[in-house]
């Protein structure tokens, strides 16, 4: 279904976009679904990943820049290749799509330490089972 809906999507972005574009589209969909591979595996083995080596994960695997270049399309403003590969550009999307991930890492961390019944709040998984937030035990910054 994944190869469908890929191809779908494909045949009806394409044919309006640059060949710059497709390139860019066909490397983020590509980084999408090898770092999702790697997530996967991470969780199968138990391992947690470095906070070095999450972010750059998070940044390929939230779907972020393949969110981005399905914006330029949805507008109809693609942003010409030159500008697209430089290094400003690259900061901003790698910005983008930390503060994305990570936000979204913190708010499913808190929520998903809770089962809501009625308005009452209850606990459901212990401190320690998720490694990578645990620091995260006041519940999220709001």
């Amino acid at each position: 279904q994944v190869e469908a809906g890929l191809a779908d999507l494909w045949a009806r972005t394409v044919p309006s976009m640059s060949r710059g574009w497709r390139e860019r589209f066909h490397v983020s969909t590509r980084h999408l679904l090898e770092e999702s591979l790697w997530e996967l595996s991470n969780i199968s083995a138990g391992r947690v990943p470095n906070p070095i080596e999450y972010i750059e994960m998070r940044r390929k695997v939230g779907g972020a820049p393949w969110s981005a270049n399905l914006v330029e399309h949805a507008c109809d403003a693609e942003v010409p290749a030159a500008v697209a590969g430089s290094r400003p550009m690259r900061v901003l999307r790698d910005t983008f799509a930390d503060s994305v991930h990570l936000r979204n890492d913190l708010f499913s961390y808190y929520y998903g330490r809770l089962d809501f019944v009625g308005r009452e709040r209850v606990q459901r998984m212990p401190p320690g089972r998720n490694r990578r937030l645990d620091c995260l035990h006041r519940g999220p910054p709001f």
